[in-house]
């Protein structure tokens, strides 16, 4: 089991739900509010208290096996090699209470399939010139982190990030 290594001992997982953990500390972040989920993790926005900035959290479901744990930290060490302007920057891996997390830039938005959703409900549409630069904005991320060795290997619409004014934003690879 992942655990709190702190003492050498393993402490219990106390929450039961994602929105449990809002409130709590994990770790050294405070975890402020959440975000979404995945089949296998929780998204969440928290705050690094001592540099008093946010951040964003990724926390492996409770009861996740040691093998998914350590896929989210071989996920981070590779986003930590990758020094690109739309790929999500990585700051910290951690295990607290048994959950295995990791801190993220944090990229206020939503997801391309979120945003384009949100259009489709209000019957909006989206200029050719948007359309263009997110598929080059994409392409040039996915074109560098091949090049750097790490493909992703799980391209879709959720992990591709609209920012709060709609510029497209960064590229997240989610475990």
């Amino acid at each position: 089991m992942v655990g709190d290594e702190r003492n050498g001992k393993v402490r219990s997982i106390t929450c039961v739900s994602a929105e449990s953990l809002v409130g709590r500390p994990l770790g050294n972040y405070l975890v402020d509010h959440f975000l979404e989920e995945t089949k296998k993790t929780w998204f969440y926005q928290g705050r690094h208290p001592r540099l008093r900035i946010d951040i964003g959290l990724k926390v492996l479901r409770p009861g996740s096996s040691d093998d998914k744990a350590q896929c989210l930290n071989e996920e981070a060490y590779n986003l930590t090699r990758l020094k690109h302007s739309n790929i999500v920057r990585v700051y910290d891996i951690g295990t607290y209470e048994g959950l295995s997390f990791v801190v993220l830039e944090l990229v206020k938005g939503r997801n391309l399939r979120k945003f384009l959703d949100e259009l489709k409900a209000s019957k909006k549409t989206i200029s050719l010139y948007d359309i263009l630069n997110t598929t080059s904005t994409t392409l040039d991320a996915l074109d560098y982190a091949r090049k750097e060795g790490i493909p992703h290997t799980d391209v879709k619409p959720e992990n591709i990030m609209v920012k709060e004014n709609g510029n497209f934003g960064r590229c997240t690879k989610r475990v």
